[in-house]
């Protein structure tokens, strides 16, 4: 596939089975670039990686094609590879049999906790996280999100895992899977989890 200037806002790239589309989310036609590159496909690629810096699962950013994206992306075992959170984490998004899985990474290094260049999962139940989303929002002064977020992102979203600590990440992308590890900036401590399954 042709290269595309690097200077566009957003842009989409074929690699072997797989399509990347980068998104620039400030960019007024992000959500119409995203459709096209997805509509226009003349076979259902491998798997899809949308790459953008904030999250989508769940944001009251963009709220107008935040939801409509996502299930655009599930359609096509889609994976989102955002930043923003400084944090490390795997939030997975599921309706009608269909699925879009949301990591997040951080390469942020603070020599003055050390601790944190370990990577380890903090159990946290989806109640919790829900809650946490909750009180973020009503901080945010984005109250008027919740009922969109109660009926619309709350009983879809079926899976939240944490990994803290400060290091970087690795994928493993094979036709059976994509599995993503969490390698600390200790060099020893690691974390994966498996983002997508053919059979899945």
């Amino acid at each position: 596939a042709k290269v595309p200037e690097l200077t566009a806002a957003n842009y989409a790239v074929h690699h072997g089975k797989d399509l990347f589309v980068f998104l620039d989310y400030t960019s007024p036609g992000w959500y119409a670039f995203l459709e096209s590159s997805i509509k226009t496909l003349k076979e259902k690629p491998r798997w899809l990686f949308v790459v953008t810096h904030c999250p989508l699962i769940p944001t009251w950013y963009f709220r107008k094609h935040a939801l409509k994206a996502v299930q655009l992306i599930s359609g096509c075992n889609g994976i989102l590879l955002c930043g923003h959170h400084h944090d490390n984490t795997v939030i997975t998004y599921e309706k009608d049999g269909k699925k879009a899985v949301q990591i997040t990474v951080t390469t942020l290094l603070n020599p003055v906790a050390p601790e944190r260049m370990r990577i380890r999962e903090k159990k946290v139940t989806l109640d919790t996280f829900k809650n946490e989303f909750r009180k973020k929002a009503e901080a945010k002064n984005q109250q008027e999100f919740l009922p969109v977020f109660d009926r619309d992102w709350s009983p879809y979203i079926t899976s939240y895992r944490r990994f803290p600590g400060f290091g970087y990440a690795r994928f493993y992308v094979s036709d059976r899977e994509v599995v993503i590890e969490y390698r600390g900036a200790d060099l020893k401590s690691s974390q994966k989890v498996r983002l997508m399954s053919s059979g899945k």
